[in-house]
């Protein structure tokens, strides 16, 4: 499998406190998508610790948390 293009590292701007939390939130966004890039559904449903934590409902948890 070949690793997904990176995105280049945004600019850290030096401007106000929301715009660097933005900033920020939109790298780790790019994170995350790029972890789980080529992901088979059976991989995302897959338990790797002892809680029923999968990294399909992380994903789900964490677009829940961006859009209600």
């Amino acid at each position: 499998m070949t690793e997904p293009q990176r995105p280049e590292r945004r600019q850290q701007d030096t401007g106000d406190e929301r715009s660097t939390l933005e900033a920020f939130l939109d790298d780790y966004r790019d994170i995350v998508v790029r972890k789980v890039s080529g992901l088979s559904d059976a991989d995302a449903r897959r338990k790797l610790v002892a809680s029923p934590t999968t990294v399909g409902g992380l994903i789900k948890h964490l677009r829940w948390a961006e859009y209600g």
